[in-house]
């Protein structure tokens, strides 16, 4: 196994409780490709020497909302009619006696006997559900293929250091996946997340504890995941509890916020049993990593002199790697 993941859990340990303050600052109205840098908590890993992406070109991908593997697992809320449709926000959903709120986008085209795909954008430090949808702009890639829903996190923040069983955003997520399963029609096998930031932080935690499996997860100007004491192996690495999800993970190298996101893309490339050789991958400069395991692709978009911010081709990278699920 890489010593990244030995690194990550010395590092855990050592900064999860500052986390709160001071990692993936930022909320989601930064300019794509100059945002600001947020101090980063971690200690930079230094990678090994990596096989240079083959010329090979990608295959192509399939159309918005095409599923390329099983079929899918329609939920129990398929054949009612819609309880809404569009967009809203400043819903609701009851955790433990607390009101938590969302914004959620219904396809105006929306078929109650047809299974969709259901879509979770996490926000960055300081930003709301609302706020990230308008960043990210992934409903226009979707062209209505697809539900999506944008939790706000307490404090307009997420909760990173905690297990899943105590964690109240984790909790969130499990109760919007069921709220919105018996209320709307969605496919229990492909739910994914895409988030930003502090939001990426948490969409990587989603990955190795949500009780509710993701199919991928889309990571911006993130990084992580981390464990917490006693849940690594002898060998270093984490003992997650989820099902490893595909994984894209997208970074600026004038970020400023952790190591590129080489950390992130060596978890996911080592744990789906990827080889370190790629081939080009559509929108440039991304890669996709070769061998990987079936239904856990490896993505990985390194954007030249892009700061803390969403890149501008972003939406259509995460939409274009989540249909290929």
């Amino acid at each position: 196994m890489p010593a990244v993941f030995r690194s990550s859990a010395v590092v855990a340990s050592a900064v999860l409780g500052v986390l709160v303050t001071v990692v993936a600052c930022g909320g989601d109205e930064a300019p794509e490709g100059q945002g600001s840098s947020s101090g980063d908590p971690t200690t930079p890993v230094t990678q090994g020497t990596e096989t240079p992406p083959s010329t090979t070109p990608p295959p192509p991908t399939p159309p918005p909302g095409s599923s390329s593997g099983a079929p899918g697992t329609p939920t129990a809320g398929c054949g009612a009619p819609a309880k809404q449709s569009g967009f809203a926000s400043g819903l609701t959903v009851q955790i433990e006696g607390r009101a938590r709120t969302y914004a959620l986008f219904v396809p105006p085209s929306y078929d109650p006997n047809k299974a969709y795909p259901l879509v979770f954008g996490f926000h960055g430090d300081g930003g709301t559900g609302s706020g990230i949808r308008s960043t990210m702009k992934l409903e226009d890639q979707a062209n209505g293929e697809a539900i999506f829903v944008y939790p706000d996190g307490l404090s307009k923040t997420w909760e990173l250091d905690q297990a899943a069983a105590t964690n109240k955003d984790i909790k969130l997520v499990t109760a919007l996946v069921d709220e919105l399963s018996s209320t709307y029609c969605t496919d229990a096998t492909r739910r994914f997340a895409a988030g930003f930031s502090r939001g990426a932080y948490f969409a990587n935690q989603l990955a190795c504890r949500s009780p509710r499996p993701f199919r991928a997860v889309a990571t911006h100007g993130g990084g992580g995941p981390y464990g917490l004491d006693g849940e690594y192996g002898n060998d270093g690495t984490w003992k997650c509890t989820a099902p490893m999800p595909a994984a894209i993970v997208v970074h600026g190298t004038n970020d400023g916020l952790g190591d590129t996101g080489k950390e992130s893309r060596d978890f996911y490339r080592a744990r789906n049993q990827c080889k370190t050789s790629s081939s080009a991958w559509a929108p440039s400069p991304c890669v996709a990593y070769d061998g990987c395991a079936a239904g856990k692709s490896v993505h990985f978009c390194l954007v030249s002199g892009m700061g803390h911010s969403f890149w501008q081709n972003g939406a259509a990278a995460t939409w274009s790697f989540f249909s290929a699920q």
